[in-house]
């Protein structure tokens, strides 16, 4: 895993964390509307540091582009392929029926020497 995508997987840890911390007095609260609670002490989460999230996605942009060219390349190296198996399939059907043609030629000719 990239440094990028650790950053990334730290801080929504920490964003989590928070915002779990902030949803949690409301429901105690709720339950217990009518006992004494401490009061909420917190401290916001660092910074986010978006260059991360940026580089991600430039990464993925660019992963996705390239993908789309392989895919394109991929394809017409597919259509290439199976157009020459096609055309070396129909060779080799002529060179059997030559290898026919000459078989017989030969039988004939060993007829015609003796």
């Amino acid at each position: 895993m990239n440094y990028e995508i650790k950053q990334v997987e730290k801080q929504k840890r920490e964003v989590q964390l928070f915002l779990g911390i902030l949803l949690n007095p409301p429901e105690v609260k709720e339950k217990n509307l009518f006992s004494e609670r401490d009061k909420l002490e917190i401290s916001i989460f660092p910074n986010i540091d978006l260059s991360n999230f940026n580089k991600i996605i430039i990464k993925n942009n660019v992963y996705s582009n390239n993908l789309a060219n392989e895919q394109k390349n991929f394809d017409e190296s597919k259509k290439e392929y199976e157009f020459k198996e096609a055309k070396k399939k129909v060779l080799e059907e002529e060179i059997q029926k030559l290898d026919g043609k000459i078989f017989s030629l030969k039988s004939i000719a060993e007829k015609q020497a003796v």
